[in-house]
């Protein structure tokens, strides 16, 4: 016996034989790591001659819960022959499972498992058997898989009648042989499932007055198949329309439906083809459902709509029963949308303008997302100062619109100001910096020459440029000089 865990165990450990009749139970105390021999004595005092395998159990009464139970039985490949010197040739068969040659083990449902089965012939009484012939029929619900050389004589396999035919040949007092053949089985349920019947194991003979002298197998070979089988039960996002670069958390329900293992597997979430992460699931229970948050960061997604599904078992570690209901077929999808408004530009005209004057400003803005928006555009002069009236727009995805403002210089002092042009963020909008534009060229507001004539803004033709309009404010200005001049002098 050996503990295989990290803790220290006390348990029971069973002998018997014949499959179920009790040798013994001690009791054992195990540090982890440590190992021991457990030696049982066995009275054969009113055993009947026979041939018997001994099986011993740890855990019998099965007090630890273990991450591991398909490995506390273990059953001897050496026969013990129980015999009698009081009869003449008594033959004694009977067959033992050695073990699996190719998995899963144990059997899983709709997965196909080889076994290895051994018959076990002896002569347990006083004197020899000759023409001893041994025959086992394949019992029905397993595939037979192949046969091995016999310890004595030859044996072949009939198909047409599914029975394997051994001719043994002569034992002598206490002598035994074993064949050795393979068997598969592929079960479609759970349970129980017989792989060779007892009562279709029969050997024959005869002493050496002549006598026949015959046994049939006393054990049936079974073994129990498991159902395993995880399944992607739901994905659901918190948000179903998320803002490119937003975080999004995404639930995933997966559901341990087998009977048997605790399950450890990763579970892949996808936004179409695409891999948002891999989580993994630790020593899930049967019958257990987990919840995992993924968190998807859309950062770099493009615009779209996009199916969300989350795979369990993605990297196919479990051999499953159903393998289709790994994949999460409910409909879910989110929408990466992108808020994005802009002001592109502002154009101040005139750019030199009399105090009390009027200066148009452009403004062009642009809806850079993927929705419809409605935003407020604001213009300012000094700062946080608002020159103009606030306007509302609403433009579709892409769409580029100028919006004209116009500022009354009355009032403003004299100086030189850089027009600034804000598009007021949206909801959801992240990008916000291109929603402020500040002009290039400034706006120069002079102040009103004194006792001069005072030329209103609009009554300037269009096609006089800056350069006439500063000419006619220099005269202007000369003009009043020389007045203000001439005034002195007569005085």
């Amino acid at each position: 016996m050996k503990n295989l865990g990290d803790f220290t165990e006390t348990f029971d450990v069973a002998c018997f034989y014949d499959g179920s009749q009790l040798i013994g139970v001690q009791q054992v105390t195990l540090d982890e790591g440590q190992e021991t021999t457990v030696t049982f004595d066995w009275n054969t005092a009113g055993v009947d001659p026979g041939t018997y395998f001994i099986t011993a159990m740890a855990d019998s009464d099965r007090k630890i819960v273990e991450s591991d139970e398909t490995n506390n039985n273990c059953t001897s490949l050496l026969p013990v022959i129980v015999y009698t010197t009081e009869e003449i040739g008594v033959l004694s068969v009977d067959k033992i499972l050695v073990g699996v040659v190719e998995e899963p083990d144990p059997a899983i449902v709709n997965y196909e498992t080889k076994y290895k089965i051994m018959i076990t012939v002896a002569n347990i009484g006083n004197g020899d058997i000759t023409n001893v012939c041994v025959n086992d029929t394949i019992y029905s619900g397993v595939t037979f898989a192949g046969i091995e050389t016999p310890s004595i004589g030859s044996a072949t396999y009939d198909s047409v009648e599914s029975k394997i035919i051994w001719r043994v040949g002569d034992l002598a007092s206490l002598e035994f042989a074993t064949l050795t053949f393979y068997v598969t089985l592929k079960p479609d349920t759970p349970g129980i499932f017989i792989l060779n019947r007892g009562a279709d194991l029969v050997a024959k003979g005869r002493t050496s007055t002549g006598d026949e002298v015959s046994d049939y197998g006393d054990l049936d070979v079974v073994v129990r198949a498991y159902t395993r089988d995880i399944r992607a039960v739901s994905q659901t996002p918190k948000k179903i329309e998320v803002v490119q670069g937003e975080i999004v958390g995404i639930d995933v329900e997966v559901t341990n439906l087998g009977d048997y293992y605790d399950e450890t597997y990763n579970v892949c979430l996808f936004y179409n083809d695409h891999i948002i992460d891999t989580l993994r699931v630790f020593d899930q229970k049967p019958g257990d459902t987990t919840t995992l948050r993924f968190a998807w960061d859309t950062s770099g997604v493009l615009p779209g709509t996009y199916i969300i599904k989350a795979t369990a078992d993605v990297d196919a570690e479990i051999p499953e029963s159903d393998e289709e209901n790994n994949d999460c077929t409910s409909d879910t999808y989110v929408e990466v949308v992108i808020h994005n408004v802009a002001a592109i530009s502002q154009v101040p005209s005139p750019t030199m303008v009399v105090q009390g004057g009027l200066v148009t400003i452009e403004v062009t803005v642009k809806n850079e997302g993927t929705e419809i928006e409605t935003f407020t555009v604001k213009v300012y002069y000094y700062g946080e100062i608002e020159c103009c009236a606030d306007q509302t727009v609403t433009l579709a995805p892409g769409e580029t619109r100028i919006l004209t403002f116009v500022w009354d210089t009355t009032g403003i002092p004299p100086g030189t100001y850089y027009i600034e042009a804000r598009a007021l963020p949206v909801p959801g909008e992240l990008d916000t910096d291109d929603n402020t534009c500040t002009s290039v060229t400034a706006v120069t507001v002079v102040r009103a020459p004194v006792g001069g004539v005072i030329i209103p803004q609009e009554s300037i033709s269009p096609v006089i440029s800056n350069v006439t309009a500063l000419a006619i404010t220099a005269a202007i200005i000369v003009c009043a000089l020389i007045m203000v001049a001439r005034k002195r002098l007569k005085t």
